[in-house]
């Protein structure tokens, strides 16, 4: 059975923002009082956090997912709440509350485009002027929430929906390590007025550039070929159909060869959106210089998470492939940068 989703991304993004700047606009609250809560709004964020990831865990009992592992990685893969209709029989989004759907697109980026503009608001509100870096970052950030927003049913297609079960690992991200780790940068260069050489932070714009036209494209291409297989990939020059395993490469290798795409970026990484995302953390990163390693802690810890995010996808992927898995690694040995790893 298929779940449904209320993809109102648009309209409950508006709404958040429309609201901050209203109460920043109004005085009720300013960017630098925003800035300098950062530590008990962190707080706040994980002891939210851990009742949330308490609630599934019991909610969702599994006899084969108990202990700390089942609240660690989560028991149910799509834990919702349902009204006036059974779940087994529904079929109306407006009937359901899906926490991980929720979580994922919700209150974690708003909260962190709130956190950077905050941080932007509040050293005008102190100096009347702002870093050019700290307009970089803000804007930058800005239009990746924007992106994600615009192709939000892209998102029913990403792994952490449609495999990852939901519990502390996935809550945390979203509600914690995503609002007060993405907007790093844009703290420190708040707190220290730093403002890079203008040559340095061009480069940081070009990896901005780069990192996010590779990821959202190949996040397009992987959305098209799962829902309309035969239609030419986006972003990409051939016009054909995309080529697969089987049908066009010629191997037989078991079940789900006609499932696994070879084309568009997905023939030079089995993971070439991982690569882009971190291209655009490392230009985020670099928009604060090389001066101090704070604000480059979250490319620090976002390098390691992907990978272990893509060996989690390995097994998963043998697991559901087998063996045509297997001829996908011959064909595309790269696993997120193409021609080194």
């Amino acid at each position: 059975d298929c779940l449904w989703y209320r993809t109102n991304g648009v309209s409950s993004t508006l709404c958040t923002a429309g609201g901050c700047v209203w109460l920043w606009w109004a005085g009720y609250v300013e960017g630098r009082s925003v800035v300098s809560s950062l530590g008990r709004l962190y707080s706040a964020s994980l002891a939210l956090t851990v009742v949330l990831s308490l609630y599934l865990f019991v909610s969702h009992r599994h006899p084969d997912r108990g202990g700390f592992e089942g609240f660690f990685m989560g028991v149910a893969r799509n834990p919702r709440i349902t009204w006036f209709t059974p779940a087994s029989t529904l079929r109306s989004a407006n009937r359901c509350f899906d926490w991980k759907y929720f979580c994922e697109g919700r209150p974690g980026l708003n909260a962190w485009i709130a956190i950077t503009w905050a941080c932007l608001c509040g050293k005008l509100e102190e100096s009347g002027a702002a870093p050019l870096a700290l307009w970089v970052i803000a804007v930058s950030q800005m239009l990746y929430i924007v992106d994600y927003i615009a192709f939000e049913p892209a998102i029913l297609s990403i792994h952490d929906i449609t495999t990852e079960r939901f519990g502390f690992m996935m809550a945390f991200g979203d509600l914690a390590f995503v609002p007060f780790g993405f907007s790093l940068q844009a703290v420190y260069l708040n707190v220290t007025g730093y403002d890079p050489p203008v040559p340095l932070l061009a480069l940081a714009v070009i990896l901005q550039v780069t990192g996010f036209l590779i990821f959202r494209s190949a996040n397009l291409q992987k959305h098209r070929f799962l829902t309309e297989p035969d239609r030419p990939l986006p972003l990409w020059p051939s016009r054909r159909r995309p080529r697969t395993l089987r049908t066009e490469l010629g191997i037989s290798a078991g079940p789900g060869g006609d499932n696994v795409m070879v084309d568009g970026w997905w023939k030079w990484s089995r993971h070439p959106n991982y690569f882009g995302d971190f291209l655009l953390a490392a230009g985020w990163c670099l928009s604060c210089g090389v001066d101090s390693i704070w604000p480059h802690f979250y490319v620090m810890y976002f390098g390691p998470t992907l990978v272990h995010r893509e060996r989690r996808d390995h097994y998963n992927l043998i697991e559901r492939f087998g063996q045509t898995w297997r001829a996908y690694e011959h064909v595309v040995p790269y696993r997120i940068v193409p021609g080194m790893y």
